[in-house]
């Protein structure tokens, strides 16, 4: 026997009666002579049997039982005590806990022998059929092991079969709709290649779309060359039949939310949880609800010409709609480009017959001023010599005002019309606008009616702008004068403004001929009858005047607009009819700064009035008319109207002329070939030379050549003989020009 006996009692003679006969019977005694110690040595190596009083100090052996077995549940526990009840044994017996209750002393040590035995047997019996019992769920579930294993092979070999069904299937489904695509997409491109439009184009490119993508709606659009603006025609004919917003629009100049991130990465995008995409910026009230979006861009190799989007598919996109809508965006793309080259086409050829009339014009205008000047020049010099010869109350001298009026008002279409064919060119320098705006709202409120109500505001630090002084004047006089038009009769407010701005990014994108940076602005607003948006298309175009015969001329805001764009700048109409009409007007800032020069008219101690002229023109009028009025200011002028005679004469005498006189254009030698002659017989001799057609000449062109000045017909005489002073360095002011 190697059974281990742990033997619990306070009494020491028991415990060593104990020890000594179940010693003698084989078994391996282990002692303790209270509960705690006990349970100590219990719970540091196992027994197969407990042999323990009820009484004892520091733990009741009832406790201890349970505490035992708590720690072995298998391990069998006979109670051996002096305090025998009923009570006791049927505390210690119950749910098992103790195997027997023997009563000390014991009368026959045979009967502690023979319970020892048949806990141990117990005890035995219990540990092979747990033993048995292990093997036996070990077995059952290695079985279940197998069974399971075999069960998912099966399920597996199945789910394998199903999935290789499944993939013949889509397989086939795939071919059928790629031949489906393949000829949907060929007879779309035979379509397209024959339609006219290209927002016919983009239906029907939208409606294939839909199709190979199960989707409710969507558009189809492409990018405008010249405003860099998403065109979506398609949007009237589908979206928009969903969508409750009253404000439709197919123009769009920001690209926002998904699509917006489509035409800005250049990338598709596919999404089937919209709200949850960064790119996401949600829909307008009424809006079209979107359950999941796709959208591919139209490339043509790196540049973007146009958008593919579809939404609201009854199944997930995936990565094949997005190969299929690419593909669709490829012939999109060549549709795209092929009507822009046409359009393209036409365009340039509008612009070259339109460059042709316009070079027909220039030159027409070219001749056709050069003798209209020319008369205007008569006119201007013999109604000014009249004037000299009758009283300033006669009914006569406020007849001939009224044609030097008219004169001036000729003079002044004969300009427009040159600036306008491009048959004019001047120096640009820096210089300030708001100096020749009041000069300009001086003029204005002394010829407009009193019901105007004239107001400004002038930004005195608005920077420069690299101009042409006389050419801004232009500008604000006919844009006042426009608004002035509009508001004759019921009379209103005309207001003028300057500030400097700075157009940002967005600004910019809004309007293509602008660019980012510092600009002055210039507006004119009124409060007359305004103009419907038919008519704002056509007001820049020349020739066109919602005036009555006889009083417009249909060149003043076209010559303004080409001004305005000659100087890089940018002129935007807003206007409604009834709601008055406002005009901006852009014009780059400079860094130069505006030099400060002495004004022409500041005085100086130049000499008195006098000297020899030569003048020579291929107009006689002319040349008695300027010999005349010069005479009045003290010069004494010698005519020709032929300049190879005037070299002749000029030859005999070159020191007898204090300055020459000469026309642009004149048969036989013109007016440069002979300022050159006359030049070579005696360099330095002042040259003033002048045109009615207003040749494209620059001041340091002809200064080069040794001519001083260059003066644009008509002029008028007091204004000549200043020119002539400032040549000569002699004093410029009206105060030392006498009136004949």
């Amino acid at each position: 026997m190697n059974e281990k006996i742990l033997i619990v009692d306070d009494e020491p003679d028991t415990l060593k009666f104990l020890e000594f006969v179940l010693s003698d019977e084989g078994f391996r005694i282990t002692s303790a002579s209270d509960g705690k110690k006990a349970i100590d040595v219990f719970r540091s190596e196992p027994f197969d049997l407990v042999i323990t009083d009820l009484k004892m100090p520091e733990m009741e052996g009832t406790e201890l039982i349970k505490q035992l077995k708590k720690t072995d549940e298998d391990v069998e526990i006979i109670v051996l005590t002096a305090f025998a009840t009923v009570d006791n044994a049927i505390e210690t017996l119950k749910d098992n806990r103790a195997f027997n209750f023997l009563k000390k002393p014991l009368e026959d040590i045979e009967v502690l022998f023979n319970v020892i035995r048949q806990a141990l047997e117990k005890r035995r019996l219990r540990m092979e059929n747990k033993v048995i019992l292990t093997e036996l769920r070990k077995h059952h579930d290695h079985l279940e092991e197998l069974v399971a294993q075999r069960t998912s092979e099966l399920l597996k070999t199945n789910k394998q079969l199903q999935l290789e069904n499944k993939k013949r299937q889509q397989a086939e489904k795939a071919l059928l709709r790629e031949a489906d695509v393949n000829a949907a997409l060929t007879e779309l491109a035979k379509t397209v290649i024959s339609s006219e439009s290209i927002a016919e184009i983009s239906y029907l490119v939208l409606e294939k779309a839909k199709h190979f993508t199960t989707s409710v709606t969507g558009f189809a659009g492409y990018i405008e060359p010249e405003t860099a603006c998403l065109i979506t025609p398609t949007l009237t004919r589908e979206t928009w039949k969903s969508c409750r917003i009253p404000d439709k629009n197919f123009i769009f100049k920001k690209f926002t939310g998904l699509w917006g991130w489509v035409l800005k990465n250049k990338k598709p995008l596919l999404t089937n949880a919209p709200a949850d995409d960064p790119s996401y910026c949600g829909t307008p009230e009424d809006h079209l609800p979107i359950r999941n979006f796709l959208s591919v861009p139209a490339m043509l190799g790196e540049k973007l010409v146009g958008q593919i989007s579809v939404a609201n598919s009854d199944q997930n996109y995936t990565r094949r709609d997005i190969e299929l809508l690419e593909k669709l965006a490829d012939l999109y793309s060549l549709a795209i480009r092929r009507k822009q080259s046409e359009d393209e086409r036409d365009k340039l050829q509008a612009q070259v017959r339109h460059s042709q009339k316009m070079e027909s014009l220039g030159t027409l205008a070219g001749g056709i001023a050069h003798d209209f000047n020319n008369i205007l020049y008569g006119i201007l010099g013999y109604a000014d010599l009249a004037m000299d010869n009758i009283p300033k109350d006669s009914v006569a001298y406020n007849d001939i005002s009224q044609i030097l009026i008219a004169a001036k008002r000729a003079s002044d279409l004969i300009s427009q019309i040159l600036t306008f064919s491009r048959q004019t060119e001047t120096d640009r320098i820096p210089v300030l606008i708001h100096p020749i705006i009041n000069e300009s709202l001086k003029l204005l409120k002394k010829t407009m009616l009193t019901n105007i109500d004239i107001r400004h505001t002038i930004d005195k630090d608005c920077g420069p702008v690299l101009a042409d002084v006389t050419q801004i004047h232009q500008v604000i006089i006919n844009l006042c004068t426009n608004a002035y038009y509009s508001m004759r009769n019921q009379g209103g407010i005309l207001e003028v403004c300057l500030k400097e701005v700075a157009v940002s990014p967005e600004f910019a994108a809004e309007h293509p001929d602008l660019r980012e940076g510092r600009y002055a602005r210039l507006t004119v607003k009124d409060t007359g009858h305004g103009i419907d948006k038919v008519t704002a298309d056509r007001i820049f175009d020349p020739f066109f005047t919602t005036k009555p015969v006889g009083e417009g001329t249909g060149m003043g805001l076209s010559t303004v607009h080409g001004i305005v764009k000659d100087h890089n700048g940018v002129i935007i109409v807003e206007s409604k009819p009834g709601k008055g009409t406002r005009f901006d007007v852009f014009l780059p800032v400079t860094d130069q700064k505006v030099s400060i020069s002495r004004s022409k008219n500041d005085p100086s101690s130049f000499p008195n009035t006098g000297g020899n002229i030569l003048f020579v023109d291929d107009e006689v009028m002319l040349g008695d008319t300027v010999r005349r009025n010069l005479a009045r200011f003290g010069f004494n002028v010698t005519t020709f109207s032929d300049s190879i005679e005037a070299l002749k004469r000029f030859r005999t005498n070159p020191d007898k002329f204090d300055l020459v006189i000469a026309d642009m254009k004149m048969p036989g030698m013109t007016g440069v070939e002979l300022a050159k002659k006359l030049l070579d017989i005696r360099p330095g001799i002042p040259i003033i030379l002048s045109s009615g057609a207003g040749e494209i000449i620059r001041e340091e062109k002809i200064r080069a050549m040794g001519i001083r000045e260059y003066v644009r017909k008509p002029v008028e005489p007091r204004d000549l003989a200043k020119i002539i002073l400032r040549t000569l360095k002699q004093e410029n002011t009206e105060e030392n020009i006498p009136r004949g």
